[in-house]
């Protein structure tokens, strides 16, 4: 009986598991969608706060907007698994990344 309703008997209208779910995506989703997408689109090696700058323009401006330590944060996972490469040139210089060779996507 946990598929029928109680009171009218009718079946529930229920997700399917394997799809994607209705709704809109999680703030932690959509934030590695833009970082992938500004890294996909350049290049060049880019400070967390370029990433951050140009990211922002794919996220909501009512969500609160990325910054240099959250874009460090979302980008170390993709520095271990060797899918962007990161860089210190100097004591007192930002670090950089650049994707590699593979196209990074959503994990």
């Amino acid at each position: 009986m946990g598929n029928k309703s109680r009171v009218t008997g009718r079946k529930f209208n229920r997700q399917d598991p394997n799809g994607r779910r209705h709704g809109p995506q999680k703030k932690k989703t959509i934030y590695k969608n833009a970082i992938e997408k500004v890294l996909n689109e350049n290049n060049d090696w880019l400070s967390a706060e370029e990433i951050s700058w140009k990211a922002n323009k794919h996220i909501s401006t009512f969500w609160t907007q990325l910054n240099t330590y959250s874009v460090s944060a979302l980008l170390r996972p993709y520095v271990k698994n060797g899918l962007v490469n990161s860089r210190k040139i100097g004591f007192n210089t930002p670090k950089t990344y650049k994707r590699t060779g593979i196209t990074v996507s959503v994990e």
